[in-house]
């Protein structure tokens, strides 16, 4: 055997009269080995669909790899930014795994680079353009089945002999109390239909952000599809009514939404919701106080100071929120945040399950998500320090192998609580609901998702109203 070519990615080898063969790094085999072994546990998910469906998800934060291409991003610089994406995605057990992600993502890249070229036969060398970062991104949400499991398991496993020996033998009646409110008194800010699109922005100067990435004037499609839908949208105006309410210059804000860009998933043409923009949330921005003086600890203190008040004036105003260093702040699914987003033009779906416990909306969801009638809902409570957080609940068929995870973690839980003595036994609410938890996680949801290619014309439609462009691309996309 003749080497022919030796690279740090791949080695080819050949012989007299053979056909040349290419070897590849023995961890580059491994993973390729891995993606292609199905799982012997549960033979409907393996590595291989796993990577499948974090490759499709991480392509959801970017616009159309087309793009990117056109001006004059390379293949590995493209590739090293989805699989930074992948990395951080919880959802599908990708952390630690870079030298195995890279040259799988690479050669999709590069399929993807080369069809472009195919399409565009008169480009031959495209000027590089720097892409800028979006200024207010809207951050990742974290998985609901999981918060409800470690909030359980933090009384279940608590050691209680510590514990009331800092804080007192009342301790541990006191969180039991204060769990079992948690979970079956306290009424949510909400509990949204989570939808399959694109997280996308508009900012109050006019400009549109995807995920990651703010695009330049003039863009009309964002992953194929049309951006008129926030056309309708004052974010200028959202910006100047909160600066009002809340009695502090608002400098620069973005409403976020979810940009319906694909039809074929769970119905969305059917029901009217394709091209649609469905606002969520806002990432603002004010300029915080500051003191005069080069003490640490005073700047430290009137940083502490200026995010609780910032907090109470956003808290009286009934909007549900989170407030960060420096005065950026996050508006979440509310009553009054809801009110807000229709004044200045913008469309928002409804609450899910208006005023409802964490118990009352698992109970009446789950039938919901076994049938696969959507991707999931967002669930918006407030905190013990009256700010809020997010978490999401999807079906068992979303996030690969995911809500497997789930499902042992929660059995972990609903184990815990069987073992607890009389003294320290739960309300029974709270084992249900653990219990209807589990049973969304191990479901056989299989929810109907057509890509494009595959969508059928409607009965009075003329099809996608954005078709994709020659190029597979919108037209005018990352800023410059």
């Amino acid at each position: 055997m003749l080497v022919l070519e030796h690279t740090p990615a791949f080695t080819v080898f050949s012989a007299p009269g053979a056909t040349a063969k290419v070897i590849f790094p023995e961890p580059v085999q491994m993973a390729m080995a891995s993606l292609k072994r199905p799982q012997q546990t549960s033979p409907c998910v393996s590595e291989e669909s796993n990577f499948e469906e974090s490759y499709r998800s991480a392509l959801t934060k970017f616009d159309a790899l087309s793009s990117y291409f056109a001006i004059g991003q390379t293949v590995p610089a493209v590739a090293n930014m989805i699989v930074a994406e992948m990395l951080a995605d919880k959802d599908f057990h990708m952390a630690n795994k870079e030298e195995v992600l890279l040259p799988l993502v690479k050669a999709k890249v590069g399929r993807a680079h080369g069809v472009w070229k195919k399409l565009n036969p008169g480009v031959t060398k495209t000027k590089f353009k720097q892409v800028k970062d979006n200024p207010l991104p809207w951050p990742s949400i974290d998985a609901y089945p999981e918060w409800v499991a470690e909030s359980v398991l933090n009384y279940t496993d608590c050691d209680w002999d510590g514990c009331m020996e800092v804080y007192g033998p009342d301790e541990r009646a006191r969180r039991k109390r204060s769990l079992e409110h948690r979970l079956l008194e306290q009424p949510l800010n909400a509990a949204s239909i989570k939808f399959d699109g694109t997280c996308f922005g508009k900012m109050n100067t006019g400009e549109l952000v995807g995920r990651k990435h703010l695009l330049c004037s003039g863009t009309e499609e964002y992953q194929h599809t049309s951006v008129a839908a926030a056309s309708t949208c004052d974010a200028e105006r959202l910006r100047q009514n909160l600066s009002e309410m809340i009695g502090m210059e608002v400098a620069s804000l973005c409403v976020w939404g979810e940009l319906m860009c694909n039809p074929g998933f769970y119905d969305y043409a059917k029901r009217g919701l394709d091209c649609s923009w469905l606002c969520f949330g806002v990432v603002a921005k004010v300029a915080p106080t500051h003191l005069d003086s080069d003490d640490p600890t005073e700047a430290v203190g009137c940083e502490v100071d200026f995010v609780a008040g910032l907090s109470k004036r956003i808290r009286q105003l009934g909007l549900a929120h989170s407030v960060a260093k420096e005065g950026k702040f996050r508006l979440m699914m509310c009553p009054a945040l809801k009110t807000l987003l229709e004044d200045v033009g913008c469309r928002v779906e409804g609450d899910f399950v208006g005023g409802a416990t964490h118990a009352e909306m698992i109970s009446q969801a789950a039938e919901h998500l076994r049938a696969g009638v959507d991707e999931g809902l967002v669930v918006c409570f407030t905190r013990n320090d009256g700010q809020s957080s997010l978490r999401k609940w999807k079906n068992a068929a979303e996030g690969g192998s995911i809500s497997k995870k789930h499902a042992a973690l929660l059995r972990k839980c609903r184990e815990r609580i069987r073992a607890l003595g009389p003294e320290d036994s739960l309300n029974p609410g709270i084992g249900e609901l653990v219990d209807t938890l589990i049973g969304v996680a191990e479901a056989n949801t299989k929810p109907e998702k057509k890509g494009r290619s595959n969508m059928r014309q409607l009965p009075g439609k003329e099809g996608p109203r954005t078709p994709p462009r020659a190029h597979g691309g919108p037209k005018c996309s990352a800023s410059t």
